[in-house]
Order: structure tokens, then C-alpha cells, then sequence
């Protein structure tokens, strides 16, 4: 029950059709049981990733992470050699990707570069916005803020990636934020959603654009995936989430087509009454060029999704405003969306008199949909999603993005080898010298 202990996170890999463990290894820091430092603990923004390089044969394992009092995260390297039992390799780090409180984490494996890049935000705002970090490099971790932040101390509460997409020589992603402070209003306005294409090594921003702006609600919750076989990184899906003002969740959701610049190719789709996803959830492009991901909701007395915000007859909204004093949970309590304040507090004066008193919580959200329906939900590469536009007939077929060739790759990375070198990477070096044992 305490929210502060620390617990030992392993990795364990399991037979594709689930049927047996193979091995498991723990990747608790040596610092952790000994100075309290660098653990996984369940306080602060819950996150668990785990991500594969082949090229490798690496892990990056990305947890919530605790150092006493303190919160933010911890990403690990491990080797994944079947010979080996899953040793800590180097890589990662053992505290925050950025500054601060972090959360607001995405991560994805480059094929092509051959690292992973990872995503992140925090609560100090004057050096931290939406930030990019490559995780093999060793060189100084390179920092660049994709995103600054608009908002003084609210930049976690007002910006939030929602996905890194590998495509060609690029990272392509999407989320959401505010444009300027005179949009958030003091928390009463809105945010839009961005989209931009990156440099793996350093995050350098090639192209960025904010595609859904302007309207009188929040937009938030959006994921982009490769859409379709096709190369060239001129077809995504596009998914995004529309709600009231005062609301935590979603109230409708939408999905789309996008060209490689962000453009729309196809008008938005609304499937509210057919499907929904999380905050933290990944869309995935499977091998026949289809969309999909998975997530659990409970059905309305129709059979159709419940969102947060709805009573269970599927139509009627909870009532969220604050013309009773109720303040409503969003990314600026560092710990996500979990709760949904569904009543008002009750001064003895105006309106408010009769409604009951003290803010109440309804256990909504990704830790309240208490059910046993896990759902799957595809998006077809051979349909359309939406009517395409004038947008749709400019595509021209492609291999590869023009700014492709040719594509630096980091100058020095971290080998798993403990004692192994290769000639042409450490010219005029041994493998007794330590810096030819850590770099290539």
C-alpha cells in the first residue's frame, strides 16, 4: 500500500505463443537496495517500456524510477545474448531523461540508425519542454527540445508526446500542447496537436506543424503509425481525441490519413461509438500494413464503448465545470490520468448549496475500468479512413524521403562488449585501454 517502496523490476521473455518462460534477469540498479537510489518504485508518472535493437541484440528498459523522496525515471540497457543472463549493459541512464519530475515518456527503436530515441517532459519548464533524447549515445546525452513550453510551471500539465514512429531516416510524431500562454487561459483553454519529422542523432526538428488548431475544445490523446506497405513515408494513420473544456478524457474520437508533412489526406473519421484508446498506449503497424492496438473499456448498456465522461446509458455526461470550486486532475499532478473529480465541493452560497459536499472521486480512467474485455481494434491499409481530399491525389510515389542520403549516424556509441574491440573502429588503440572497452 505504500506508494514509496521500492520493488525489482525484471525483464522475463516468454515463448511467442505465451506457453513457457525462458529466462528472466532483474534490472534493479546496484544503487537501489544499497542507497535508495535509482529504483523502481510506483510513485510519480507510472511508466514501463521495453524496446528491442537487433542490431545489437540490446534491451532498452524504461521504468518510473524513485531516490528517496524524489521521482522521475530510470532507463536501463541490458544485454540480451542468449548466452548471458541478462546482464546491465551500458546505455540508458540511472536518473530522468531531462530535469526535473518527468513523465510524458514515449520511446522507439531506429532501425536504420540503430538507437532508440526517447521522448519526455517535465516540470521544470524554463530549460525542459517535450524533449528528445537518443539513449545508446555516451557522448554528453544530447538534449533538444522539440517543443518549448508556452506555459510557466504547467508544461507537463499543458504538452504530451503521443508517438515516435520510426520511417526512412527519420522519426515522424505527434502530441499535443499550447501554441501560446493566451490559449491555456489559466487552465480554462485549449491545446492543439503538433506533428513533426526528426533527426534521429540529434533531434534536429526538419519539418513541424500544428494540424489540429484553432477550435473552441481540447485536443489531446493522438498516435500516428505507418499506415500501408508502401515506402517513402507518405501514408500514416492519425488518430486524436476531442473533449470539453473541463474534462480529463476524451469525450469523441477521430481518425485520419497523413502524408509525410502532416498534411490531411483523408477528411477525420468520428468512431466514438466504435472504439477509443489511452493516453499511454501504441498504435502498431503489423506486416500486412494494417493499424491496430489493444486496450480494455467497459461496454454501455448499448454495447458501445464507455467513454470517462459518460453516464452508463451512453449519452448522458457527467457534469464537469467550476463554477463550484472543484479543481479536475490533469498532467500537471505528475501522476497521469487516473482520477476524474465527478462532483463539486459545496460552499453554503449560490448554486452550489445543494450539491454534495467536498470534492468526490470517481476511480475513472486507465486504472478504473475494472473488466475482463480486452479489445483489438484494426485500421485497414486497404480502406480509406475518411473520404480523401485534393491533399490525396498529390502524393507522387517515392523509395525514400529526399533528405535521406546521406544519414549521420553518432560518432560514438556504447558497445555491450565488456572486452572486445574491433580494429577499425579504435585505430591505434588496444583492448587494455578502458575507453576502447566503452566506445566504439
Amino acid at each position: 500500500q505504500d506508494k514509496n517502496l521500492e520493488y525489482e523490476p525484471h525483464i522475463v521473455e516468454v515463448k511467442p505463443d505465451l506457453s513457457k518462460e525462458i529466462r528472466r534477469g532483474s534490472i534493479m540498479r546496484p544503487e537501489c537496495p544499497a542507497d535508495r537510489k535509482f529504483c523502481y518504485v510506483l510513485a510519480g508518472a507510472k511508466l514501463e517500456y521495453l524496446e528491442y535493437d537487433p542490431s545489437r541484440d540490446v534491451y532498452a528498459a524504461w521504468h518510473s524510477g524513485g531516490w528517496g523522496g524524489h521521482v522521475a525515471d530510470v532507463l536501463t540497457v541490458v544485454e540480451a545474448d542468449p548466452s548471458l543472463d541478462l546482464p546491465i549493459g551500458c546505455g540508458g541512464w540511472s536518473w530522468a531523461c531531462i530535469g526535473g519530475h518527468t513523465e510524458g515518456t514515449r520511446m522507439a527503436y531506429h532501425p536504420e540508425w540503430e538507437d532508440f530515441g526517447a521522448l519526455c517532459t517535465s516540470d521544470i519548464v524554463k530549460d525542459n519542454g517535450l524533449s528528445y533524447v537518443p539513449v545508446l549515445q555516451t557522448s554528453g546525452r544530447p538534449q533538444t527540445i522539440i517543443s518549448d513550453s508556452a506555459i510557466s510551471g504547467a508544461q507537463s500539465q499543458t504538452t504530451w508526446p503521443g508517438s515516435l514512429v520510426a520511417c526512412d531516416c527519420h522519426f515522424y510524431m505527434v502530441w499535443h500542447g499550447v501554441q501560446k500562454e493566451a490559449d491555456w487561459n489559466g487552465g480554462d483553454g485549449t491545446t492543439d496537436i503538433a506533428f513533426a519529422r526528426i533527426e534521429p542523432l540529434d533531434g534536429k526538428v526538419l519539418h513541424k506543424k500544428w494540424i489540429v488548431k484553432g477550435t473552441a475544445t481540447r485536443e489531446r490523446t493522438t498516435k500516428l503509425a505507418i499506415l500501408g506497405t508502401a515506402k517513402g513515408c507518405q501514408r500514416f494513420a492519425f488518430g486524436y481525441g476531442e473533449l470539453s473544456s473541463f474534462y480529463i478524457y476524451p469525450e469523441r474520437y477521430f481518425v485520419a490519413e497523413l502524408d509525410g508533412e502532416g498534411n490531411f489526406i483523408t477528411d477525420k473519421l468520428d468512431v466514438t461509438a466504435i472504439t477509443e484508446w489511452q493516453e499511454d498506449e501504441k498504435w502498431v503497424t503489423l506486416g500486412n500494413g494494417d493499424v491496430a492496438w489493444g486496450t480494455t473499456w467497459k461496454r454501455n448498456d448499448n454495447g458501445n464503448p464507455h467513454h470517462v465522461t459518460m453516464k452508463p446509458d451512453g449519452v448522458t455526461r457527467v457534469r464537469a465545470d467550476k463554477k463550484c470550486g472543484c479543481s479536475y486532475h490533469g498532467h500537471n499532478t505528475g501522476y497521469g490520468y487516473t482520477l476524474l473529480k465527478e462532483f463539486h465541493t459545496s460552499p453554503s452560497w449560490g448554486e452550489c448549496k445543494d450539491q454534495p459536499g467536498g470534492c468526490q472521486y470517481r476511480d475513472w480512467g486507465s486504472s478504473g475500468f475494472k473488466t475482463n474485455e480486452m479489445f483489438v481494434t484494426s485500421l485497414k491499409a486497404s480502406l480509406r479512413l475518411g473520404t480523401p481530399n485534393s491533399n490525396d491525389a498529390k502524393i507522387v510515389a517515392r523509395d525514400r524521403h529526399p533528405d535521406c542520403d546521406p544519414q549521420p549516424k553518432p560518432s560514438e556509441m556504447c558497445r555491450p562488449e565488456e572486452n572486445e574491440c574491433d580494429a577499425d573502429p579504435c585505430p591505434g588503440q588496444t583492448c587494455d585501454d578502458p575507453d576502447t572497452k566503452k566506445f566504439g
